[in-house]
């Protein structure tokens, strides 16, 4: 049963797939996406009935002692951690970095810069632009402008984009102010599935 629930993150609505459990009409349960102010009252309701669970995301340090609940990390932090580290080995210390909205995706980029500091005893200067969670492919003008601000300001030579695609927006306006990837600026960028990218043929290094 593959479940898609519109009401998801709603306060005044359980998730459906309470419903499947309370009548104890599945064998096992795989899910991910849970909102972080409700996950707690939701996994509760689950745990408790001992099915054999799964979920996708952080994990839950409150129901470690239940033996039927397992959590699959998606590594966020990992990745920011080995970008943190590729950008300062090659010699970059002040970067751009777009990131998501919201505190989840920041305490990602936190914990990841505290692992760096304690390895390296030192740290690099992350200038940190947040962008929608579901802007993948564009970046307003604003942003640009904000993101050229701040490298001339602050000497910047590195950028991390979260997608590939947004990697194109950036190096067109890195472009209008003659500024070259790599050249000037070296650039990371995440490249997801079926995000248009592989058509491409910009420098983007990872």
């Amino acid at each position: 049963v593959l479940i898609n629930d519109h009401n998801y993150g709603k306060e005044d609505k359980e998730p459906v797939f309470l419903n499947y459990i309370q009548k104890r009409s599945i064998d096992a349960l795989l899910f991910s996406v849970v909102a972080t102010e409700y996950k707690k009252e939701w996994m509760e309701k689950v745990v408790m009935k001992n099915l054999p669970l799964a979920y996708v995301g952080d994990p839950f340090p409150e129901f470690e002692k239940y033996k039927n609940m397992y959590s699959v990390n998606n590594r966020r932090e990992d990745f920011l951690y080995d970008t943190m580290e590729r950008f300062y080995l090659n010699g970059h210390i002040e970067i751009v970095m777009f990131v998501f909205e919201g505190k989840q995706h920041t305490k990602y980029l936190e914990d990841a810069s505290l692992r760096f500091t304690k390895k390296y005893a030192t740290t690099i200067n992350m200038h940190i632009i947040e962008v929608k969670i579901e802007a993948l492919d564009h970046i307003s003008q604003p942003l640009l402008d904000e993101m050229i601000g701040i490298i001339r300001r602050n000497k910047c030579t590195g950028v991390f984009a979260l997608s590939t695609s947004l990697s194109k927006c950036i190096i067109k306006r890195l472009r209008l102010e003659n500024m070259t990837v790599p050249g000037d600026i070296s650039m990371m960028s995440i490249q997801w599935e079926n995000d248009g990218s592989d058509d491409s043929n910009y420098n983007v290094d990872s």
